[in-house]
């Protein structure tokens, strides 16, 4: 447990020293959300059924353009390395790297949505239903991106490699995360969207840290 909250610390440490790594995300996610309007249409009705699809695209793009910032110290630094030598469990280390990293995404939602919602002329129930199944889907989808660059990272050329490992995997979360709000405004239930990316949620969490964490010591033993 200490090692785990040590780890944690070191983590949101090097987030709150490297605030603009938030102020960029927030600027990127916020620019992609309410300048892509005027290049589709002004019409409100278009609009709403765009926007969660829209919402949950950004967010996987920001995902992908924050996750090397939490490996390129530690690669530049050797402390991976380090983590290697004095035997520290990898899994500890993937799974602060996730909690840093969902931290950081969803104070940037928290900040989006309630503008996001008022701008696409969303209800306010559709927000709360997006809004859960962004809680739901965003861990998995961060896990999935950070074991992408586990894998890739002794290569030193993880961006297009990170998209494609990834890209087969995020998609149903993909789907059923927009579907949660589309099947609300058909009035069919949420029960099935929900329980599907409870499903995904578990079985990543299952199996995918554990391949992540042997990736990272590999890498750290090169």
């Amino acid at each position: 447990m200490h090692i785990f909250s040590a780890l944690l610390k070191h983590e949101f440490l090097l987030l709150t020293r490297n605030k603009e790594i938030f102020f960029t995300l927030l600027l990127f996610f916020g620019l992609s959300l309410f300048l892509f309007p005027f290049a589709l249409s002004s019409d409100a009705t278009l609009l709403k059924s765009f926007g969660p699809g829209l919402l949950w695209v950004i967010t996987i793009f920001t995902i992908l353009s924050s996750v090397e910032s939490f490996y390129k110290k530690d690669n530049d630094n050797s402390l991976l390395s380090f983590y290697y030598i004095q035997k520290t469990p990898f899994i500890l280390v993937f799974f602060t790297k996730i909690i840093a990293h969902f931290c950081l995404m969803i104070s940037i939602l928290m900040i989006i949505l309630p503008l996001f919602g008022l701008f696409f002329g969303l209800e306010l129930k559709s927000i709360v239903i997006l809004s859960a199944s962004l809680l739901l889907g965003t861990p998995p989808l961060i896990t999935l991106i950070h074991f992408a660059i586990a894998l890739t990272l002794s290569t030193q050329k993880t961006g297009m490699l990170v998209l494609v490992i990834v890209l087969p995997f995020i998609i149903p979360i993909l789907i059923f995360g927009v579907g949660t709000v589309t099947f609300y405004e058909t009035g069919q239930t949420l029960k099935q969207p929900f329980m599907f990316m409870a499903a995904i949620f578990l079985f990543v969490f299952a199996f995918v840290p554990w391949i992540a964490a042997y990736a990272l010591k590999e890498s750290a033993r090169q």
